[in-house]
């Protein structure tokens, strides 16, 4: 004859779970704050900046007297890539007409902008190396944005724009 392995208590499993099934359910009910409530809260104070602070940086020299030993070669590092606000933007850049364009391969993405009968397809792998486009299409101002470690894009609009400018990523 076998012997049978103890049963197991369930039990305070699932009290656990339905506590927190619970809590997210009240926490989901909460009424919010009438329109007339009042801020109560006590504004902080405007805190003065003080001066640009003179300090040791490994970015300026990784070797310098103060900074610990680097734990790598700092003779083999190389560029990552631009300083802040390194990237230039496009300013009226210069388009051609799609049936004419050979360099884009065919399922290649685009940032397509249309405005009234005006349509503009901004390639990714070129807004990757510029990450904003400032042009004019029709009347209206226009910064076309991407940021490619974000995956996203985006449109502002100046003066005569539109309510709603719809931006697909195709």
């Amino acid at each position: 004859m076998r012997a049978r392995a103890p049963r197991r208590r369930r039990a305070p499993l699932g009290v656990a779970a339905a506590t927190v099934a619970l809590g997210l359910l009240l926490s989901s009910c909460a009424t919010p704050a009438p329109e007339d409530a009042v801020d109560q809260r006590t504004p902080s104070p405007d805190l003065e900046l003080g001066p640009f602070e003179d300090v040791l940086s490994a970015i300026d020299d990784p070797t310098a007297e103060g900074l610990p030993e680097p734990l790598i070669d700092v003779d083999r590092l190389i560029s990552g890539g631009p300083p802040p606000d390194g990237i230039p933007a496009l300013v009226d850049p210069v388009y051609e007409d799609a049936a004419d364009v050979d360099w884009l391969e065919d399922p290649e993405p685009v940032l397509a902008i249309s405005l009234d009968d005006d349509h503009r397809a901004f390639p990714v792998r070129v807004m990757v190396w510029h990450e904003i486009v400032n042009d004019t299409i029709g009347d209206v101002p226009v910064a076309v944005t991407y940021s490619f470690q974000r995956e996203c894009s985006g449109v502002q609009a100046g003066s005569g724009a539109p309510q709603q400018i719809v931006v697909p990523l195709s």
